[in-house]
């Protein structure tokens, strides 16, 4: 960190309180890009998440956040990714969902990890891309760190009759296979 960023760092800690992402949307005009990718790792570092991305589609605001639970030797147990959403119609950000995932380990991969479960998938409103959003992060992350084969489990929710054609568009859009409750996408 140069002595230029340091000083950055003092005057935006000493005039600027940040509560939540919120805070961020809300001022981001007051401040120039660096300072605002400032802002979202001082939020990270609060929430103990790391922002992925803060998207303006049209009239909408995206915010997708992960969330690494490590053990003391510093192995990640899971990891949650979670979307944040805005709205013109909504003053504030409202959760829309997350995708909650943990690792299974190898110790043949840049992080040892072989591959991952899906332990869920909860999104608020079906049909926004909201869960694409996540999953393509996802993906994105498993890839940059060659993660072989990512699989789940399907629930009984998943598999009642309304559930069953969203589930499957869902996951086949994704370059998943579906056979009997297994959703599976070999990487490499």
């Amino acid at each position: 960190m140069n002595g230029n960023l340091k000083e950055e760092e003092r005057v935006l800690k000493s005039e600027t309180v940040i509560t939540s992402i919120d805070d961020i949307y809300k001022r981001k005009e007051e401040f120039k890009s660096k300072e605002i990718n400032f802002l979202f790792q001082r939020l990270s570092e609060k929430r103990g998440a790391t922002i992925l991305s803060f998207v303006e589609k049209e009239d909408t605001s995206y915010a997708v956040f992960l969330e690494q639970k490590i053990k003391y030797n510093m192995t990640i147990i899971d990891m949650t990714y979670t979307i944040q959403i805005r709205n013109a119609l909504s003053s504030k950000f409202k959760y829309g969902g997350c995708l909650w995932v943990y690792p299974i380990f190898d110790g043949k991969t840049q992080l040892g990890i072989g591959e991952f479960k899906i332990k869920d998938i909860v999104i608020k409103e079906s049909g926004l891309g909201h869960g694409s959003i996540l999953m393509e992060h996802f993906l994105e992350f498993c890839n940059k760190n060659r993660v072989k084969r990512i699989w789940g489990e399907f629930s009984f929710v998943d598999n009642t009759d309304e559930r069953r054609d969203i589930r499957t568009a869902f996951y086949n859009k994704h370059g998943f296979t579906i056979k009997d409750d297994i959703v599976e996408k070999i990487l490499y």
